[in-house]
C-alpha cells in the first residue's frame, strides 16, 4: 500500500525524504461499513486518509434528533485535521459509509514532519484552503437557495466528485436514500422525496441499481438560482 502514497494528493508534493518519514509514521487502520470512527466534541488525536471506501463527514442538533451531512470523501481524501491544529474537540464526526481502509498518524508525529519539511506545510495549506471554498458555497447554499435549488447543487456536486460516465448520463455511484440526501440538504426527508419525484417527472433524472443516473444534468441546474 506505501507504494501508493504519493498518488494521494496530501503527500503529493512532498519530497522523497519526507515521503520516507511518512511511511513509518502513518499506519493502516480497516473500518467495517456503519463503523463510527470518531464523534463531535471528541478529543482528536489522529489525521486520517483514505485509501479505499467512503467515509460520511456530519455533525448533529444539539438534541441529536437530526443530521447534517458536510462531506462524503472517497479515496486519496484526508479527514480529521482539524486535529492537527488545536487542541479542541472534534468539531464533526465521522462514519464508514462502505468498508473502508486507511491511514492514520497521530498529531505529534504530523506536527513533527511539517516541522522538519517545513515546504510540505504549503500542501497543507491549499488543501485546507480548498475545504474552506466548500463550506462557504454550503453556507451559501443554505442562505439562498430553497430546498429544490439545494438539492440540484448537491446532485451537480456528487456527479462532479461521484460521477461516472454512461451512456444516458452521470452516473453518481454512491447508493444514496432519500435520508442521506436530507441530511446533505438540511431539510426533511419528505421534502427530498417530493423533489426527487419533480426531477423525475422533469426527465433529468432516474435509477439505476440504487444509484442516481442525472440524464440532464443543464436542467438540473436550471433549479439553481
Amino acid at each position: 500500500m506505501q507504494e501508493n502514497f504519493k498518488k494521494i494528493a496530501l503527500f503529493s508534493s512532498f519530497p522523497p525524504a519526507a515521503m520516507k518519514k511518512v511511511n513509518e509514521i502513518f499506519k493502516e487502520k480497516k473500518y467495517s461499513s456503519g463503523t463510527v470512527i470518531f464523534t463531535e466534541n471528541s478529543k482528536g488525536d489522529y489525521i486520517y486518509v483514505i485509501i479505499f471506501g467512503l467515509v460520511k463527514i456530519f455533525r448533529s442538533s444539539a438534541t441529536a434528533s437530526a443530521d447534517k451531512t458536510l462531506a462524503i470523501l472517497k479515496n486519496g481524501e484526508f479527514f480529521g485535521e482539524m486535529a492537527l491544529f488545536d487542541t479542541a474537540g472534534r468539531s464533526a464526526s465521522a462514519k464508514a459509509i462502505t468498508d473502508i481502509d486507511v491511514i492514520a498518524c497521530k498529531r505529534n508525529d504530523f506536527l513533527n514532519l511539517l516541522s522538519d519539511y517545513p515546504q510540505t506545510s504549503l500542501v497543507i495549506i491549499s488543501l485546507l484552503t480548498a475545504r474552506l471554498r466548500e463550506a462557504n458555497k454550503q453556507i451559501s447554499s443554505l442562505t439562498f437557495q430553497n430546498s429544490l435549488g439545494r438539492l440540484a447543487i448537491i446532485l451537480c456536486d456528487l456527479a462532479e466528485k461521484h460521477g461516472v460516465e454512461k451512456d444516458k448520463g452521470v452516473l453518481i455511484d454512491i447508493e444514496l436514500t432519500h435520508q442521506d440526501l436530507s441530511e446533505m440538504a438540511g431539510t426533511a426527508r419528505e421534502v427530498i422525496t417530493k423533489i426527487i419525484s419533480t426531477f423525475k417527472k422533469s426527465k433529468c433524472i432516474e435509477f439505476y441499481k440504487k444509484r442516481i443516473l442525472i440524464t440532464d444534468i443543464e436542467k438540473i441546474k436550471g433549479w439553481i438560482y
